[in-house]
């Protein structure tokens, strides 16, 4: 089953899969509206659900003002709808050539410039062209699912590597690997998986 949204004011049509966020609807169907965290926790995606029905999760009840819930505003990164919806929020627009996309990336280098900070070097398919704005971020998607994000720290390159500076959390799943801890240190060379680029915080 799927439910069709629609944005108002710009009248953009997406479908939304049973289940699926209205968020990650809208990205996959290239409506682009506004969103950082991804996990209710930053109220970027904020937005006013007008008619139809959804499940709204905890987040917006920690996080938005009493006001903003009485008034049918939700955080679109969480609600998942049960019927076809009208929403009002805004759009933010894009170069066409930037597409979220999910793909892999090998490991090149692992420059460790502090205790606690690496540089990590990734080269991306030289067939697939990775653009995206200053400020964007990718996520790594891991073995069991989980999702880390980092941002990118270079402008897009016609080499396709992309680089990132990555902080040292100690007991971070993916951090630790990064510095060395545990069973499974990260090796250069390995093939990670990745999507993005992701957010709307970005230089224009």
């Amino acid at each position: 089953m799927s439910f069709k949204v629609v944005v108002q004011p710009s009248h953009h049509e997406f479908t939304v899969a049973d289940g699926q966020t209205v968020l990650d609807g809208a990205l996959a169907a290239g409506v682009i509206l506004p969103y950082s965290c991804r996990d209710g926790a930053c109220s970027t995606c904020k937005g006013r659900v007008v008619a139809g029905t959804y499940d709204a999760g905890p987040c917006p009840a920690r996080i938005l003002p009493p006001e903003d819930l009485a008034a049918d505003y939700t955080l679109f990164c969480q609600a998942r709808p049960s019927s076809d919806l009208i929403i009002e929020a805004r759009e933010i627009r894009m170069a066409g050539d930037i597409q979220i996309r999910k793909m892999p990336s090998r490991v090149m280098a692992l420059d460790r410039v502090r205790d606690d900070v690496a540089i990590m070097s990734l080269q991306l398919p030289p067939a697939s062209p990775l653009r995206y704005y200053p400020g964007q971020y990718l996520q790594f998607i891991l073995a069991d699912g989980r999702r880390r994000s980092y941002s990118m720290a270079n402008p897009p390159a016609d080499d396709n590597r992309v680089e990132l500076h990555i902080r040292h959390t100690p007991g971070g799943v993916f951090t630790d690997r990064v510095f060395g801890v545990g069973a499974t240190p990260l090796k250069v060379r390995e093939i990670l998986r990745m999507e993005g680029p992701f957010g709307s915080f970005f230089l224009r």
